[in-house]
C-alpha cells in the first residue's frame, strides 16, 4: 500500500506542479490508502513484535509474571479489538447497506473502506490471541 500511496501522490505532484493540472481524486485515494494501511498493518505489526512496548522492565519478571501481564494485556486486546470490530461492523455494514459514497466533487464509494476497519480489528485480536499463546507456551519451559 506504501508504494501505491507513492505512487498516487509522486502522480499528483506531476500533474499538479509540472503539467498544472491538478486532480480531484488522489486526496481522498491517499487517505484512503494510508488509512487501510494503518488499519491492516497493526496485526502485521504485532507478529512482528513491533509495537512498544517496556522490555526493560518486562525482561526482569519472571515466567509466572510475564504470564500474567500477558493475560492482562490479552484482554486489552480483546476489549480494544472487540469495540473496534462490534463499532466499526456496525458502521461497514450501514456503508454497504447504502452504498454510500463520499460526497465529495470525486465522490468515490467509501462502504469498501469502512469495512477495512472491521477486518483490521478481527486480523489484530488473532495475532494478539497466537501472541499470547506462543508467550504463555514460551513461559512454560
Amino acid at each position: 500500500m506504501i508504494v501505491a500511496l507513492t505512487v498516487v501522490v509522486t502522480y499528483e505532484v506531476v500533474m499538479r506542479y509540472i503539467l498544472k493540472h491538478p486532480t480531484i481524486w488522489v486526496h481522498e485515494t491517499s487517505s484512503m490508502l494510508f488509512g487501510a494501511y494503518i488499519v491492516l498493518g497493526g496485526a502485521y505489526t504485532l507478529q512482528r513484535r513491533g509495537h512498544v512496548n517496556l522490555d526493560i522492565v518486562y525482561r526482569r519478571f519472571s515466567g509466572k509474571k510475564k504470564a500474567f501481564l500477558d493475560l492482562i494485556t490479552l484482554c486489552v486486546v480483546v476489549l480494544f479489538c472487540g469495540v473496534l470490530l462490534w463499532r466499526g461492523g456496525e458502521t461497514a455494514w450501514r456503508s454497504l447497506r447504502t452504498m454510500e459514497h463520499s460526497g465529495s466533487i470525486w465522490n468515490p464509494p467509501v462502504y469498501p473502506i469502512k469495512a477495512v476497519l472491521p477486518t483490521g480489528a478481527f486480523l489484530l485480536l488473532l495475532q494478539g490471541i497466537v501472541n499470547f499463546l506462543r508467550d504463555v507456551l514460551h513461559h512454560e519451559r
